[in-house]
């Protein structure tokens, strides 16, 4: 798990749900919205903002430290041998 200190100009914050909602759309799950809406205008009272970053700098790390999976995950894991290498 990463604490992050980015600058603001270099953050991207966008509603989760409107995110899921446009990428549902794109992927021909949902009939739409056809434009993704950029302001980060939340939509009810559950939806969240996200935060996108453009890369990360090693200078914005504040804390770093393990975060390991719960036992249906890990059994996942261990399953896909896609993801085995990410346990290494």
């Amino acid at each position: 798990m990463l604490k992050l200190d980015v600058p603001d100009e270099l953050t991207l914050a966008t509603s989760y749900a409107v995110w899921n909602d446009y990428l549902g759309y794109t992927c021909g799950f949902l009939d739409g919205p056809e434009q993704m809406d950029w302001t980060g205008r939340l939509t009810s009272e559950w939806d969240e903002l996200q935060v996108t970053i453009p890369e990360l700098r090693r200078e914005w790390i504040v804390r770093a430290k393990p975060y390991p999976p719960d036992a249906d995950t890990a059994a996942r894991i261990a399953a896909d041998p896609l993801l085995r290498e990410f346990g290494k």
